[in-house]
């Protein structure tokens, strides 16, 4: 029968590896031999030491960040409401058969008083439909 060969301790890999969110309980050490180089840190006192630079102007970093999100926001609810379902397309295409509608109700009425030769009268809503289509 062949043995693999022996490895040490140290070059296992754990089995079961630390969470990476700071609210999950803690596992506990599936080694009872290995003690973690340093204690759970509870108290502000034993937290570690942050050493990299402050921001220089953290509320212009603020500002820069809420404006660079409205921006990106109001381009993907544009672009959301201009594709073929969007409400911006539903709402031209819909506004846009109405007054199709309107100009051949006027176009009939038109017809129709010019055959029994009445005179034309456009009503400001009329008037606005035709300018606008």
């Amino acid at each position: 029968m062949v043995q693999p060969p022996h490895t040490p301790h140290k070059d296992r890999l754990p089995l079961i590896k630390p969470s990476p969110n700071p609210n999950a309980l803690p596992l506990p050490n599936p080694n009872p031999h290995h003690q973690p180089l340093l204690p759970p840190q509870t108290n502000p006192e034993t937290r570690p030491f942050n050493n990299s630079p402050p921001d220089i102007h953290p509320a212009e970093t603020h500002r820069s960040r809420r404006a660079e999100r409205e921006v990106a926001t109001n381009l993907t609810i544009r672009t959301l409401e201009q594709t073929a379902h969007g409400s911006l397309s539903r709402h031209l295409k819909a506004r846009s058969e109405y007054l199709a509608l309107k100009a051949a109700q006027v176009l009939y009425e038109a017809k129709s008083k010019r055959e029994k030769g009445e005179k034309v009268v456009y009503t400001d809503e009329v008037r606005d439909a035709l300018e606008n289509y």
